[in-house]
């Protein structure tokens, strides 16, 4: 299971990806790279704060996110 960390609003915006159980950083996005994912439609916001996802789609999400 992932946790996702999210912090878009800031100057400086970061997206994490948790190991759940462990609490392990998987993957880190910052800054322009970030900002480019979500200009690009690669990583839309609602994806982030959509509860109702399942978990294949959550596990699709941080796959697509990792690639």
């Amino acid at each position: 299971m992932y946790t996702i960390d999210a912090w878009l609003e800031r100057r400086d915006p970061v997206l994490r990806v948790f190991d759940t159980d462990s609490g392990a950083e998987l993957m880190r996005w910052t800054g322009d790279a970030l900002r480019d994912m979500l200009d690009n439609g690669e990583l839309l916001l609602q994806d982030l704060h959509d509860v109702s996802l399942s978990l294949s789609e959550r596990l699709g999400l941080t796959r697509d996110l990792s690639l």
